[in-house]
């Protein structure tokens, strides 16, 4: 210390001061840094730091404190001598105590010697005026939030402080103090077995109930603090003490105070203690529920609520009440307290119904009334998300009854979801426009309108629930006992059917809600609030509704029902999954969730939707983790999740990032600096963050460069990114699949039903692949029918609008792009790229349109088709085409399109591929086969043709094999163009 340089900063007292400071701090602490490179800096900070904290309290209070030291540790000394300058001392701390910054810097340089002191000048009945001067220091260290700590933390001094509680004259001042400060103060400082031991004795103690409600909150504090300290609670009787408070505490009269201190240890404690049978916690369920209905009656609302949500706590750890508590007056309680308006209340009642759902605590009759009431809560305009999710917890517990009785439930879930989102909204065909022209007045006119009727959408519900309650109807058997065995076999055929017909339904159903939310951000965040993940993982994971009759049916039946049901189920709850996941703040609760290896699975299945669906989802996943969102909604919190848990959480990325940094410095350091480049260039990224909104799909869902674009933005050039994209767009009656499939697939193998999507048939999936890796190959999917007797669509200047912002949010126009199009999808990229390459379109669009590096037309109709006006102009007798087939009329708007993509394909030398039908298609077996777009219209006028003998409007685009024209001219065409860019980024092919 004397080779320090500080002329003029310390004077020598203050030096001497400073060093008692640094040696109540802890001498260990300094041995540690000793030797450091940073010792000398280390060592100064802390004497500046002690000595500006003894400048606060002058040269006399210096003096004290070395007093208090010697007198209470110090050798032994003549007994009035000491007392003498204990006096002294006393009288002065106690002046000093009254200024905030005088009783700081008393605290920091007495630490706990003067603290111990205090206490024990306060506890001895020996002197009334010294026990009175240390009782008020004490209160004015508790005044202040810093001080307190000091005081709370300081070793066995809460017992102490319990028994002063228990014996002063002033309890009502001091135990205001104490729960001030307790609810300010977190401690730190880890109990020994004998202060908890204390401190509970205190709280069976009835001699106060102020000590009570000091000694439970102090308990309450410890829970918080540490599991380890719940552990101990629960090792020295903590939990049957909290019994025989609240017990106490209901037949005296109920304290408020102490009631708020119970509920709120208890909680703790079943939500964070390890040893919950050492607890005791099941006896705490009917003094919750006591401390709940009195609260109630009384209107205190926040009570009322901590009580239910206590209750709760304590079942969820117990897994069921006892049968006595589940037949007895819970459930009377809570219908009586769902009346009230308070919504904290209405939210402690759901999630206690949530706790009591198992089957053992809750019977049928109250499943169905329960069901009813939180539905109709959860879709109230009043509720926010908070709640809402809570209803969806709640009836995720409700919906997980075994068999028919939880389905019925999920499938009333989703019936009342089909409801609340069919109000509104427009329908397409009720959209009107002023013009043909896409703009922001367009954008803004079609914002909510959707692809069903909001009556469809109503008639659904009602369908579903009406074939949900079909299933399982009771039938009165035959009395002939001849007819009895056929009654049997019959009734099981019957079942089975109506579960198929149910979930052909629940199929439906869930397409509806795909078709009410999918282009509404904000209605996608509002489904993500109730639970949506619970009712789908009721679906698609849990029992199937299939009775033990079902060997009995014959197979015709179930051939008859068409597409395999559970296919359907599983598909849509992936392509829910994928929308909402579209949204980063939906990562952690998908991931804390059993859909993270269900989605993996699901990615690699053959079902081309399936595992296109499956694959987005996961691609949001990873997008959402390395482009993380400070967004993130309050009823992510989970509510049983341990306090420990959760902090660990945290932390994590916080550790990781310190982790990577050292061992970059340590890589550093060993010369390994290519090593350290490397993984941070790993880390950079580029571009926004990938999001593969609900129309866009995967070829091949698995492909590494998928992966590359999630984790490092769109606009990545790293090693493994796809050198360009290829996008198909299917036309009039077609799919994201179906349209891309070889030719007679559904004739492939016996038993494939029609309208099969087996990656195996679907020839952009198996071939491209392996001829094209370098391609990430996308498919765009929109509502596309012929008549508006089929399903709605958007004029197609609408779906023009939709199809730029989800190609434009999946990364498309960061590298070259193909369009590879098939009738009116050709149409469909031409008014794009017209659009994008207008004057007033934003730089995004303009960037798509500048990438786009190659165009290929299956059959489009460039000029127009006269199938399309003959179409358009049927109704007048009655039919009803599609919005969209009036693009398809021959006419001047389709020529001034086609000029000025031809005039563009000049002007950069952009390369088209075109192929046309060569024989007539059959539309109808009532008709004669018709040419739909001959040769005149599907040649556009620029680029390379070739016609297709013998090949129809369908099939056009449908290759049957590898050595066929039509898929051979296009994998040169996709080559040449993934060469040209290799070419010109000097990469190496």
């Amino acid at each position: 210390m004397a080779n320090f340089n500080m002329p003029g900063l310390l004077r020598p007292s203050l030096k001497r001061t400073a060093m008692v400071s640094l040696s109540a701090a802890g001498a260990t602490g300094i041995l540690y840094v000793y030797g450091a490179p940073d010792t000398r800096e280390t060592l100064q900070g802390a004497v500046v730091q002690a000595a500006r904290r003894a400048s606060q309290i002058g040269e006399a209070g210096t003096a004290l404190i070395r007093s208090l030291s010697a007198a209470l540790s110090g050798p032994s000394q003549e007994e009035s001598r000491q007392k003498r300058a204990l006096n002294t001392l006393a009288a002065a701390v106690t002046d000093w105590s009254e200024d905030k910054s005088k009783r700081e810097a008393l605290v920091q340089l007495g630490r706990s010697v003067l603290i111990k002191w205090l206490l024990s000048r306060a506890l001895d009945d020996s002197n009334k005026l010294e026990q009175a001067e240390a009782e008020h220091t004490l209160l004015n260290l508790l005044a202040d939030a810093t001080t307190a700590s000091a005081v709370l933390n300081c070793e066995g001094a809460l017992p102490k402080l319990l028994e002063l509680l228990a014996r002063t004259s002033d309890a009502e001042k001091l135990n205001s103090s104490l729960l001030t400060a307790s609810a300010q103060v977190t401690l730190t400082q880890v109990p020994s077995l004998d202060e908890i031991k204390e401190v509970i004795d205190q709280a069976r103690s009835e001699s106060s109930v102020l000590t009570q409600q000091v000694a439970v909150r102090i308990m309450g504090n410890w829970a918080e603090a540490s599991v380890i300290n719940c552990g101990k609670i629960a090792t020295m009787q903590g939990g049957q003490a909290l019994t025989q408070v609240a017990a106490a505490a209901a037949s005296a009269g109920h304290n408020r105070q102490l009631e708020y201190e119970l509920v709120r240890t208890m909680a703790l404690l079943a939500r964070d203690c390890p040893l919950t049978q050492s607890l005791g916690i099941g006896t705490w369920l009917r003094q919750l529920l006591y401390i709940a209905a009195d609260a109630a009656a009384m209107k205190h609302w926040k009570l009322a609520s901590q009580a239910l949500d206590g209750f709760s706590l304590c079942l969820w750890q117990l897994g069921e009440a006892d049968g006595a508590l589940a037949s007895s007056n819970v459930f009377a309680l809570l219908h009586r307290l769902s009346v009230e308006p308070d919504q904290l209340l209405r939210r402690s009642i759901v999630t206690a119904i949530g706790a009591l759902s198992h089957p053992d605590n809750m019977n049928d009759d109250e499943r169905q009334l329960w069901t009813e009431q939180i539905l109709q809560w959860m879709c109230s305009s009043d509720t926010g998300p908070e709640i809402r999710f809570a209803c969806g917890q709640a009836l995720a517990g409700l919906a997980a009854a075994p068999g028919l009785e939880g389905l019925q439930i999920a499938h009333k879930w989703l019936a009342d979801l089909l409801v609340f989102f069919s109000k509104d909204v427009t329908a397409y065909s009720a959209v009107r426009l002023k013009d043909e022209v896409f703009n922001e007045q367009t954008h803004q006119s079609f914002q909510n309108a959707v692809a069903v009727m909001p009556l469809f959408a109503r008639s659904v519900a009602a369908e579903l629930r009406e074939a949900s309650d079909q299933v399982g109807a009771y039938q009165e058997p035959p009395l002939d006992p001849e007819h009895l065995v056929t009654s049997v076999v019959s009734q099981a055929e019957a079942q089975l059917r109506s579960i198929q017909i149910a979930d052909s339904v629940l199929v439906k159903a869930m397409k509806t809600l795909c078709a009410l939310v999918s282009h509404d951000d904000a209605k996608q965040q509002w489904l993500q609030s109730t639970a949506i993940l619970a009712l789908l993982q009721r679906l698609t994971m849990q029992d199937p509704l299939t009775p033990e009759a079902a060997h009995m049916v014959p197979h015709p039946i179930l051939a008859s029902l068409g597409e395999s049901t559970p296919l359907g189920i599983w598909r849509q709850s992936a392509r829910i999954i994928a929308m909402i996941s579209a949204d980063a703040s939906s990562q952690s609760m998908i991931r804390h969730t059993a859909w993270i290896p269900w989605l993996q699975a699901a990615a690699s299945i053959e079902d081309c939707k399936l595992s296109s669906h499956a694959g987005r989802a996961l691609l949001h996943l990873d997008s959402a983790r390395c482009f993380p969102s400070k967004d993130t909604y309050q009823f992510e919190h989970n509510l049983y999740e341990p306090e420990m848990l959760q902090r660990i959480k945290s932390t994590v990325a916080d550790l990781q990032s310190e982790v990577e940094e050292a061992v970059d410095q340590i890589q550093n350091a060993l010369g390994n600096n290519e090593a350290v480049l490397e993984r941070q260039a790993s880390h950079q990224q580029a571009g926004p963050r990938l999001v593969m909104r609900d129309g866009v799909h995967l070829f091949d869902p698995t492909a590494p460069h998928h992966k590359v674009l999630a984790q490092r933005g769109v606009a990545t050039m790293a090693a493994g990114a796809p050198v360009v994209d290829v996008v198909f767009v299917h036309g009039i009656r077609g799919g994201a699949f179906a349209t891309w499939r070889r030719e007679g697939v559904h004739n492939v193998q016996p038993g494939h039903k029609p309208g099969n999507l087996d990656h195996l048939y679907c020839w952009p999936s198996t071939w491209l692949p392996q001829d094209v890796p370098q391609a990430r190959l996308l498919s765009m999917e929109y509502a596309a029918p012929a008549s508006g007797w089929e399903a709605e669509s958007m004029p197609l200047h609408g779906t023009v609008g939709q199809l730029l912002n989800r190609l434009i949010a999946a990364g498309v126009g960061q590298r070259p792009v193909v369009f590879v199009t098939h009738s009116m999808g050709g149409i469909l990229v031409k008014e794009m790229l017209n659009k994008a390459l207008s004057e007033m379109a934003p730089p995004h669009h303009r960037q798509l349109a500048a990438a786009t590096s190659g165009l290929v037309f299956y059959a489009c109709p460039h000029l127009g088709s006269n199938l399309a006006n003959i179409g358009w102009n049927l109704r007048y007798v009655g039919a009803s085409p599609a919005a969209s087939v009036v693009h398809l009329k021959p006419g001047k708007h389709l020529e001034d399109v086609n000029n000025r993509l031809k005039e563009v394909c000049s002007q950069r030398g952009l390369p088209v591929l075109s192929f046309g039908e060569g024989t007539p298609t059959t539309i109808n077996n009532m008709l004669p086969k018709l040419t739909v777009v001959p040769e005149t219209s599907s040649y556009p006028g620029y680029g390379d043709f070739v016609l297709l003998k013998g090949v129809d409007h369908i099939n056009v685009c449908k290759p049957p094999q590898r050595s066929d024209v039509a898929y051979f001219k296009l994998m040169e065409f996709l080559r040449a163009r993934v060469q040209e860019t290799q070419n010109q980024s000097n990469v190496e092919p």
